[in-house]
Order: C-alpha cells, then sequence, then structure tokens
C-alpha cells in the first residue's frame, strides 16, 4: 500500500513540475512576444526610413534623367543606382527578418499547444490515479471493518440467557449468574 502513495506522491510532485515547467514557459513566450512586438516596431520604423529613402533616390533619379533629356547630356547615374540596389537589398533583408520570426512565432505556438496537451494528457491521469486510490483505500477500509468485526466476533461471547456480550474466556455472566462454557 505505501508502494501506492509513493507513486501517487511521484505522480503528484511530477504533475506539480510539469505546471511549474508549464507556467515558466508561459511568462518567457509572454516576454518573448513583448520583445517580439518590440522588434517589429523596430523593423517597421526601419522600413518607413528605407522606404523614404528609396522615395528621395528615385526622385533624383527621376530629376536625373529629366535633366539628362532636356539637356541631351548624359547624367552619372551609376552611385544612385548603386545606392537603390544597396536599399532594395536591406529592404529585402528585413522581409527575410520578418518571414524568419513568423517561422518562430509559429514553431513557438505549436510548442505551446504540445505543452497545453501533455499537462492535460497529465492532469487526466493524475486524476484517474487519485480515482483509483480512492476506491482502493474505500475498498481497504471496507476490509479493515470486517476483520475488526470478525475480530471481535471471535473475541466475545453472547449469554444465551441475558444476551450480554462477553470477552471470550468468561465462565460465569456477570449479568445473570448464568454460568457460560
Amino acid at each position: 500500500m505505501s508502494d501506492f502513495f509513493e507513486r501517487l506522491t511521484k505522480q503528484g510532485k511530477a504533475l506539480w513540475e510539469t505546471a511549474v515547467s508549464t507556467a515558466s514557459e508561459l511568462a518567457d513566450s509572454a516576454k518573448d512576444t513583448a520583445s517580439d512586438l518590440l522588434d517589429q516596431g523596430k523593423d517597421k520604423a526601419e522600413e518607413l526610413k528605407l522606404k523614404g529613402k528609396q522615395k528621395e533616390l528615385f526622385t533624383k533619379l527621376g530629376e536625373m534623367v529629366y535633366n539628362e533629356f532636356a539637356s541631351g547630356e548624359p547624367a552619372e547615374k551609376d552611385e544612385l543606382l548603386n545606392e537603390l540596389k544597396d536599399l532594395a537589398a536591406s529592404l529585402v533583408a528585413l522581409d527575410e527578418k520578418r518571414a524568419a520570426a513568423l517561422a518562430a512565432k509559429e514553431a513557438a505556438k505549436e510548442a505551446a499547444e504540445t505543452v497545453e496537451e501533455t499537462v492535460e494528457e497529465v492532469t487526466e491521469a493524475v486524476e484517474e490515479k487519485t480515482e483509483e486510490a480512492a476506491e482502493s483505500l474505500d475498498d481497504f477500509k471496507d476490509s479493515v471493518e470486517e476483520a475488526i468485526e470478525e475480530v471481535k466476533e471471535e473475541a466475545t461471547i453472547t449469554c444465551p440467557v441475558c444476551g450480554v456480550v462477553l470477552p471470550a474466556g468468561t465462565k460465569v455472566c456477570p449479568v445473570c449468574g448464568v454460568e457460560l462454557e
């Protein structure tokens, strides 16, 4: 019986550890979410800055092309085009960073769902074991009570005349004086 209680205690401890671990993971997840939101804000600000710069460069490029057309003289556009290429590469890198962050977020969400399912399964198993333990204890209690009654019956005799219950081995009934076996 003590083995049963030891297993029940171990299962309870395991459930507690799982709950603590889950709470810790949820706190980490909340921290990560806040950090992700901050990073998203920074990324959005960077994107707006880059797009503003891109618009500025396109405007300069348009002016160069117009001046080239109007004056008939070729304009030196290579430096401006290189700046635009670098800017486009920065925007692509920012999009790739966002895609990676989204993939990581999905992976974290799946991991959280797995943890939640595991906690539910462990909780159900502990509840089931607890119910089994309660039933086992009830059965044990009933068998102990039956054994006590049997011992009482074997350890006593009843006076055939007055019906008083006396300890086994009593020779004379102290109530009515009848001689017992």
